[in-house]
């Protein structure tokens, strides 16, 4: 199977339209949303309230996936359970165990986000036999190594040359 175009159209008949990063440009459509590398994209906050509006109907799914950035990124407060928790009465927040003991096998938490950490060594175990670990850590330093491969956040508060 040929994929290529903008919209792409596959075989059972969904349409994948790929839109920009820009909060001013990427709406207008609907259906199901995925949103890829979203600790990466600056402003992420502004894209998402505009961009999950595409998803709006309960027929229709918002899926959120990425390699960690930082913790000070804003999209931090989204995976966090912070951005749900904002205004909310203490009555009402969660409390959401972000460890990856508690999210390797995923899991459905309180404020409805299903959330789930997958390591490069999780994948290795799991099956996956596309990477060579020894050579990943030779090519990455120990903190790219954890943070892009281990999904570790970088605590840039803590850090000499901040990312944000």
């Amino acid at each position: 199977m040929e994929l290529k175009g903008d919209p792409m159209v596959l075989p059972n008949g969904a349409t994948l339209y790929f839109l920009g990063t820009n909060a001013r440009t990427a709406q207008s459509y609907h259906g199901n949303l995925y949103l890829d590398e979203y600790f990466w994209i600056p402003k992420f906050q502004e894209l998402r309230k505009v961009a999950s509006g595409m998803a709006l109907h309960k027929k229709w799914r918002q899926t959120y996936f990425s390699t960690p950035s930082s913790l000070t990124h804003s999209a931090y407060p989204f995976w966090s359970g912070a951005l749900f928790n904002r205004g909310r009465a203490k009555a009402d927040r969660v409390d959401i165990d972000l460890t990856h003991s508690a999210l390797a096998a995923g899991l459905l938490c309180a404020d409805g986000q299903f959330r789930q950490i997958v390591t490069v060594e999780d994948a290795v175990r799991g099956g996956c036999n596309l990477f060579d670990l020894d050579q990943l850590r030779l090519e990455y330093s120990p903190d790219e190594y954890q943070n892009l491969l281990m999904c570790e956040f970088i605590d840039d508060l803590a850090s000499r040359f901040p990312t944000g």
